[in-house]
């Protein structure tokens, strides 16, 4: 009988250390940081929003939200693996943070931290070189502006990039940045693009939808999409959101693809 269980013992090892090695792989969770306090846009309305769509996956295990970003320090950005923003104090596009701040935030980015901008944040410290370099795209007053709040397409224009692999084109009600520039020279990367519409007030040409960067070991993230609450109710959008926050924060992306997704015109909201 003691043989009989030893034999019965060694043939579960293999599911024992199987269940090990999965353990093991599980990624730990990220911890996320949202800026948010002031905007052009109603950021008390999508700030919630926001926060609501990370800490509902296991994925970001903290979720925290700063509505005065420029009293951060380097031991706070420290605390988190992606920073993402909703935050701008768009007209101005001045700098604002203390000169430690703006130093403990870089290097945050360059050892590796991420960074997401949601749509008007990417209004914000247009005289700041290495920001401008963080997020790449940028609002030109006079010249940048957007068609009418409206359904449009998402097409995927680099299917092999982490963030989008799997996805297909998706369709959003939203407000669509064209003519975004670049304040200061930088390396950008399209990963989603939407045709904005001669008839919807557009431009007639292919504009950005998300864009990433490199700076130092660290990565950047800019999603022009999420104009209002409504429109980050849109699956597309948070699908992106997540899985950009996720990239930013390791380079890689575990996510899944939802299974409802809306594909078509009539499922845009």
């Amino acid at each position: 009988m003691k043989a009989m269980g030893w034999i019965l013992a060694l043939a579960a090892l293999p599911v024992f250390v199987a269940a090990l090695a999965q353990a093991a792989e599980a990624p730990k969770p990220l911890r996320v940081l949202i800026l948010s306090g002031m905007n052009n846009h109603d950021w008390k309305s999508t700030t919630p929003v926001i926060e609501k769509l990370f800490k509902s996956i296991p994925r970001f295990g903290v979720v925290d939200v700063s509505e005065t970003p420029e009293k951060l320090a380097a031991e706070d950005f420290k605390k988190y693996d992606v920073i993402v923003s909703n935050w701008t104090p768009y007209p101005n596009t001045a700098r604002l943070w203390p000169e430690a701040t703006e130093q403990a935030f870089l290097d945050y980015v360059r050892n590796g931290g991420g960074f997401v901008v949601i749509h008007a944040a990417a209004c914000t410290f247009q005289v700041w070189p290495e920001f401008q370099e963080i997020i790449t795209l940028t609002w030109k007053e006079g010249y940048t502006a957007h068609g009418h709040y409206a359904p449009f397409k998402v097409d995927i224009e680099d299917k092999a990039h982490p963030i989008t692999q799997g996805l297909s084109p998706f369709w959003i009600k939203d407000e669509l940045y064209h003519r975004m520039v670049q304040a200061f020279p930088s390396q950008l990367h399209v990963v989603c693009k939407a045709f904005s519409a001669p008839e919807k007030a557009g431009t007639g040409k292919d504009e950005p939808i998300l864009v990433t960067t490199q700076f130092g070991k660290g990565h950047g993230a800019n999603l022009v999409l999420g104009h209002d609450a409504k429109a980050m109710g849109n699956v597309g959008f948070q699908t992106l959101l997540v899985r950009a926050a996720e990239w930013t924060a390791t380079g890689n992306v575990t996510l899944p693809v939802p299974a409802a997704w809306p594909a078509t015109e009539a499922d845009a909201k």
